[in-house]
């Protein structure tokens, strides 16, 4: 593995953790939100 190739990796995980932060940060924006209604998925039987 080269310099370059370390350098790709480090620079994506950095990017992951924080993308991940970003998202951690918005799950708590709207705490009084009313739970979303889901679609189920018909079954075939």
């Amino acid at each position: 593995m080269d310099r370059a190739d370390i350098f790709r990796e480090v620079f994506k995980t950095f990017i992951q953790v924080q993308a991940a932060k970003r998202l951690i940060a918005l799950g708590g924006s709207t705490p009084d939100m009313k739970p979303v209604r889901r679609r189920r998925e018909e079954s075939a039987s």
